[in-house]
């Protein structure tokens, strides 16, 4: 993935991934990325709470429906809240529910992971063990 979508900060992968979901609508992004940082909220201590995801697609005058529930029923390109080296991560969901994604067993969820710009493959049955964050509570989704 294009570099400029990276997360910059160890905190900011919230922002990062709305980032990214918003440029796969084709919406245009200010160049500030710094403004977004704050558009959200995100801080260094807290990162970016499930509503400054909200609210920074929404300064893009986008809908945002969220979610609660387990993987099986998260949309497609979806922003995903998990656990990722101990700290709760945002991603994108970019697949769902083929045979198999690069040696994951079926069913399998690809996301975009904003910390190195790569696609991580998990199952189905490992993400929703890992679906959760300690700040911002568990099965949270967000669709842009």
């Amino acid at each position: 993935m294009i570099d400029s979508m990276k997360q910059r900060y160890a905190y900011d992968c919230g922002v990062a991934a709305v980032r990214y979901r918003l440029l796969m609508l084709g919406v245009a992004l200010v160049e500030d990325y710094e403004q977004d940082i704050r558009a959200a909220g995100t801080t260094e201590a807290e990162g970016t709470s499930h509503e400054g995801i909200c609210n920074l697609a929404q300064s893009y005058n986008r809908i945002v429906v969220t979610h609660m529930g387990p993987v099986e029923e998260v949309p497609l390109f979806s922003i995903v809240n998990y656990q990722s080296e101990g700290d709760g991560h945002y991603g994108v969901v970019i697949a769902k529910d083929v045979d198999s994604y690069r040696g994951v067993e079926s069913p399998f969820l690809a996301v975009w992971d904003p910390s190195d710009g790569n696609v991580n493959g998990f199952s189905v049955a490992h993400f929703n063990t890992i679906f959760y964050s300690r700040r911002y509570g568990k099965q949270w989704s967000c669709q842009v």
